[in-house]
């Protein structure tokens, strides 16, 4: 395990590149020499050679090394002494001076059977103290190269680790991401900072950046052998709020200040919730709240809904049933509140009234007035009396008197219903006749007014007579007011002491007084006593 996380720190080491304001890369040069063969097998096999060659590759291709050539080692050391492997003070020197080798990497090979065990060190070139080691075995050929590959990483992070630091990043208010280099480091927050370990010694181009926030750009330094911690706080963008309405062109404020008429597009908004109100004439307002997040583009539409209108219904009369799109509303005058906008149809019907049905148009949030005039349902009157200079007054059914008319007349216009008409005339009996008129139907009446009766009164001079006109007894005087017809009149009468008669000629709503001659009252009055003693006289005799 301790072997994988130094390889992991290798990589990430290899992963940032050296830039023109970066001085964090070191590239040391070493001189590969022959492994020692540590057993006859390994010997046999020539794995001293083979081992070294394949570390001279993967030191040169995955690694910061720069490699000696190993024909140029053996110029120096001598073919001989390069092949044992082993270095005199001096020569080690002469490596140092020729290639300004830091190292030597050498070490043992050994195999038993297939397990081959590998031993490898740094040595400094200066000092031929032991600078790092590496061990490894793996069971096969196979095996080999993928282990050699990575001991080369790890004897290169060893041996860079004294030039190396460790950096801390910690970022607020929001995680972010964390780049070093322009390499990605990996993500950092407050609570969780983000550790990059065995970074050498230099400066770094330092940048986070998380959406809705600027990047933050930095250079910092990395001291070996310590922690470097950095403190990032990142500013928020500005937001932008894009607000539509349905239908366009409402009024819009956000947070009570007027912004424009939709669709409009607000920029430079802090991060933050924000209300939003649409206004449009003829619609429903509408209030909204919305969330602008840093660095982006938030969006709201608003669907207004249209306002209902009034609409206020009266009718010449009054009285009649309203409908409105044929649905009741009530007796005029009516108000109809949250009426949809658009074209309406109206319907006033009233008995005894020709329907009156019309459209109207409600406009969104206004009160519209509208009145009709119900006309009356006529059919017509014709009035001929059988008697001359006759006045009609029609008389509707309230009893009121609609119009005074000469007679006669032909079909004159009125509503339909009951009526009453009420007929005068010259030394006529008035009339009133009731009638009923129908829709597009003609009444005709031809009426006969009777003769005003004249009045005759009989009066007596004298003593109380019996009175008789055309021989019909009416009476004893006096006689006050009897009806008689026009014409000739025989007037007899009839008294204890005397009796007469007389003609008279009387007219129509004719008054006349007839006076009945007759005896004195002064020379009657003997007799009264005289008639009551014989009565008496005459009421004995028969008793007996």
């Amino acid at each position: 395990m301790r072997m994988i996380a130094l390889w992991a720190g290798a990589v990430l080491l290899s992963a940032l590149p050296a830039s023109a304001e970066s001085s964090h890369h070191r590239n040391p040069t070493v001189a590969v020499l022959p492994f020692a063969e540590s057993n006859a097998d390994a010997g046999k096999d020539g794995l001293g050679v083979s081992v070294a060659s394949m570390f001279g590759t993967h030191l040169k291709n995955e690694t910061s090394f720069l490699v000696v050539e190993r024909s140029q080692v053996a110029k120096v050391l001598g073919e001989k002494s390069f092949q044992q492997a082993g270095l005199t003070e001096a020569q080690r020197r002469d490596l140092e001076k020729l290639f300004d080798a830091e190292a030597l990497l050498t070490g043992e090979v050994s195999r038993f059977g297939g397990l081959i065990q590998i031993d490898a060190r740094l040595v400094s070139t200066q000092t031929g103290q032991v600078l790092v080691a590496e061990y490894a075995e793996v069971q096969g050929y196979d095996k080999l190269r993928p282990a050699i590959s990575q001991i080369s990483r790890t004897l290169e992070l060893k041996y860079l680790r004294q030039w190396m630091g460790d950096l801390s990043v910690s970022v607020q208010p929001v995680d972010a991401e964390v780049y070093l280099d322009g390499q990605f480091a990996g993500k950092a927050g407050l609570k969780e900072p983000l550790r990059v370990k065995n970074l050498l010694e230099g400066r770094y181009a330092l940048k986070v950046v998380a959406g809705g926030y600027r990047t933050s750009v930095d250079t910092i330094s990395v001291e070996p052998r310590g922690l470097r911690e950095v403190q990032v706080a990142l500013h928020a963008l500005p937001g932008s709020l894009k607000l539509f309405s349905e239908p366009a062109g409402a009024r819009v404020r956000v947070n009570g200040k007027e912004v424009g008429t939709a669709p409009v597009v607000v920029d430079t908004v802090s991060e933050g919730r924000y209300r939003v109100q649409f206004n449009l004439p003829g619609f429903q307002p509408i209030d909204r709240e919305v969330e602008v997040r840093s660095g982006q583009q938030s969006e709201l539409k608003a669907v207004l809904e249209v306002l209902p209108g009034r609409l206020v219904i009266t009718s010449s009369p009054s009285g009649a049933v309203a409908y409105l799109d044929d649905h009741r509303m009530g007796t005029t005058p009516v108000a109809v509140d949250n009426v949809p906008p658009g074209t309406r149809s109206i319907r006033l019907e009233a008995p005894g009234r020709a329907p009156v049905k019309e459209v109207v148009t409600v406009k969104p949030g206004e009160e519209v007035p509208w009145q009709g005039v119900l006309d009356p349902l006529t059919g017509w009157l014709t009035l001929v009396p059988k008697t001359d200079s006759v006045k009609a007054s029609l008389i509707d059914a309230d009893g009121r008197i609609v119009e005074i008319l000469q007679a006669p007349f032909h079909r004159k216009a009125l509503g339909i219903g009951r009526w009453l008409v009420r007929l005068d005339a010259p030394l006529r009996k008035s009339m009133a006749i009731p009638f009923i008129v129908g829709e597009n139907a003609e009444v005709r009446i031809e009426p006969a007014l009777e003769e005003l009766p004249a009045r005759l009164s009989v009066v007596s001079d004298g003593a109380p007579a019996d009175v008789s006109i055309d021989g019909e007894w009416m009476g004893r005087t006096q006689l006050d007011s009897l009806t008689l017809q026009r014409g000739t009149h025989s007037v007899e009468w009839k008294s204890f002491f005397d009796q007469g008669s007389d003609s008279l000629s009387l007219g129509p709503d004719e008054r006349r007084e007839v006076h009945v001659r007759g005896r004195r009252q002064g020379s009657a009055r003997w007799m009264i006593p005289l008639g009551i003693g014989l009565s008496t006289l005459l009421l004995f005799v028969a008793d007996r």
